[in-house]
């Protein structure tokens, strides 16, 4: 596998609460706070051009740790500014992105390559899709950042209240029918990274849907079911039984909370964990599949081990 720190960005949004000059002088100021730390790659503001995009300063640094550690450091009304202070925006949130994916739910993140000279075209097709994308239940905004010198390409960040509610825009017959005119005039290529909640990742490339193999997905559920069905049948369904159930009606039970579990908590958890071998196109590599899949076997191993060796875990035993 892939042993290189995935590059983390920070991307905080702001209300309209101030003049344009006044946010991008504010947007400097956080910037400056971010140069002076470890890890630091760089920054950028927002597309501000439009009151259907939202304001937003994006911050990269070498890896999740070094972003924690900035993070850390500001205060909850923001970087420290002279005195007297300017006037500064109402923070409206945050969002992560790690090694180009999304680790905020409902966050959908496309990146776009086009045709030099279509720069406002783009804009105003981005601004089209926020508009239909506003009709949608659960849209929360849109952020589109523009290239840096060392990538190249726009990134668009669209934001929804869960991971269904994202998928079902990106799935509707609204934006689809919008995109291929979209794409006429612009030229150029997009990519659309997105999570499910079941661990799998979706890719979308020119078009081209490229999802999780089944194979993957299925050793990661195995991997938090397995411990959690163990441990549920130890310290739960005891508890449950104690209320007087039948064991049909305890089992259901067990299962409700065991699935909650898995959809909440556990598989998005090891999603995170397993980002790199689960992306459909960073973990498709012959040493990537293996040596990922041999990080999960080896957790079937530990919990194996635990569950035939502690006898106060065995539940049949008690």
């Amino acid at each position: 596998m892939e042993h290189r720190r995935p590059v983390a960005t920070a991307i905080l949004r702001f209300h309209r609460t101030v003049p344009l000059e006044v946010f991008e002088s504010f947007a400097a100021t956080v910037a400056g706070s971010a140069e002076t730390q470890p890890g630091y790659l760089g920054w950028q503001v927002s597309v501000l051009t439009s009151d259907r995009l939202d304001w937003a300063i994006a911050v990269t640094f070498r890896d999740e740790a070094a972003l924690d550690q900035w993070l850390d450091t500001i205060p909850p009304s923001g970087p420290a500014l002279p005195d007297p202070a300017p006037p500064t925006p109402l923070p409206a949130g945050l969002e992560i992105v790690v090694d180009g994916s999304p680790r905020t739910p409902g966050l959908g993140l496309v990146l776009h390559r086009i045709e030099w000279g279509t720069e406002t075209a783009f804009i105003a097709a981005q601004i089209e899709l926020t508009e239909l994308a506003a009709a949608s239940p659960g849209y929360r905004g849109t952020t589109v950042l523009p290239p840096t010198s060392e990538d190249g390409r726009w990134t668009s960040l669209i934001r929804f209240r869960t991971e269904q509610r994202l998928q079902d825009w990106m799935e509707s017959g609204t934006r689809q029918s919008a995109l291929p005119r979209l794409r006429e005039q612009l030229g150029g290529k997009f990519h659309v990274v997105t999570h499910q909640s079941f661990g799998s990742t979706v890719r979308i490339e020119d078009g081209v849907a490229e999802v999780t193999p089944n194979w993957k997905t299925n050793m990661v559920v195995l991997l938090v079911l397995y411990p959690t069905v163990m441990l549920l049948s130890r310290f739960v369904d005891p508890l449950i039984r104690r209320l007087g159930t039948d064991v049909w009606l305890t089992m259901f039970l067990s299962q409700v909370i065991s699935v909650s579990l898995l959809t909440w908590v556990l598989m998005p958890a090891a999603g995170r964990a397993l980002q790199g071998w689960l992306d459909p196109k960073k973990g498709a590599g012959r040493r990537a599949n293996l040596g990922g899949a041999l990080v999960v076997i080896a957790g079937y191993a530990v919990f194996l081990t635990i569950f035939g060796s502690v006898e106060y875990l065995q539940f049949w035993r008690q």
